[in-house]
């Protein structure tokens, strides 16, 4: 039994709690063997001489060597030519989802800056397309708008979707129905909004009103502690809309409960 116990204590430090530290010792011992100790070189020498049918190499750079070969294009010939519908479908669907995953990290929703750089991942190359197909006609019946249209029309779709002045971020959502009516709405709300002049007028005074009475109870108590609606004025504009929809849609009760310390 002793023999056992000292057995394990003498191999504790091999513990998966020191996984990360092991690891980046033996990345040494591989690429720079004498930037270690003489104890670390025996033992890691020891350990590939008794598993000799084993060659080892640096994780990292295997890591490194997956991760930039899934960052190149899919290898598809850019001549349209010669390339099959079936595949040419296939890469706009993946355009389309691209955009739904990431079109949110280009849309432009600070007025005081910029537009954001184009993102890469959202470059026509990386899915094997070219402006030699910009006019040709897809089917991308589960996007908002035509059932068929131009990969060009496709483009601009997406871009005035979720590419615009408002960020929807939904693809993280578990609940396929649910995800499904999110992008439902979202698309055919943003693609072609209908707010008549009446009610964009309606939503600036709302805005307006709620930054005036920030600025007012900022001024009147000074270092109160309070929970200010500060960058969260859009909320507002969500709430008086779902109150105005609810009333419309059967609902009888609307509950606001207050934060407790942010949580």
């Amino acid at each position: 039994m002793p023999s056992e116990m000292q057995a394990q204590w003498n191999s504790s430090w091999l513990d998966s709690g020191n996984q990360s530290y092991l690891d980046n010792q033996f990345e040494t011992f591989l690429k720079n063997p004498t930037a270690l100790s003489a104890d670390w070189r025996n033992y890691f020498q020891e350990l590939l001489s008794n598993n000799k049918q084993y060659m080892d190499v640096s994780h990292a750079d295997a890591r490194e060597f997956f991760k930039n070969l899934s960052s190149k294009p899919r290898a598809i010939k850019q001549s349209s030519q010669n390339v099959t519908q079936d595949i040419l479908d296939e890469q706009v669907e993946k355009l389309i989802l691209a955009y739904r995953l990431l079109g949110h990290l280009q849309s432009n929703i600070n007025p005081l800056l910029p537009p954001p750089a184009p993102r890469p991942e959202l470059e026509l190359s990386r899915f094997g397309l070219d402006a030699s197909v910009l006019n040709k006609t897809f089917v991308a019946d589960d996007l908002a708008g035509p059932p068929e249209r131009t990969l060009q029309q496709i483009i601009a779709d997406l871009q005035k979707i979720y590419c615009g002045t408002v960020a929807t971020e939904y693809m993280h959502m578990d609940n396929v129905t649910e995800r499904a009516w999110v992008r439902e709405i979202v698309e055919q709300t943003l693609l072609k909004p209908s707010f008549d002049r009446e009610l964009q007028t309606q939503l600036m005074e709302l805005v307006i009103a709620s930054d005036g009475l920030e600025k007012y109870l900022g001024a009147k108590y000074p270092g109160a502690k309070r929970f200010s609606l500060e960058g969260c004025d859009t909320m507002i504009v969500g709430l008086d809309q779902i109150i105005a929809c609810g009333n419309s849609n059967g609902v009888e009760e609307i509950i606001i409960c207050m934060s407790h310390r942010g949580r």
